[in-house]
């Protein structure tokens, strides 16, 4: 299990998960945890959006 903290304020917002062919593994919404245990090892991309879709941060996820 992974857990995106956000610093800013408590506002909810939608997690996508990418993995490294760019294709989209999961959607986590209103939600910190994302969960890759269905996923194979590699290296994923987590794109996080505010509430109206506007983009925040992109994160690095690494499952061994």
């Amino acid at each position: 299990l992974y857990t995106i903290t956000n610093n800013q304020n408590n506002q909810l917002y939608t997690i996508h998960v990418y993995n490294s062919l760019g294709q989209m593994v999961t959607t986590i919404q209103d939600s910190s945890t994302i969960d890759l245990s269905a996923q194979p090892s590699g290296i994923y991309i987590a794109k996080i959006e505010d509430q109206s879709g506007t983009p925040i941060t992109s994160k690095k996820l690494i499952k061994l």
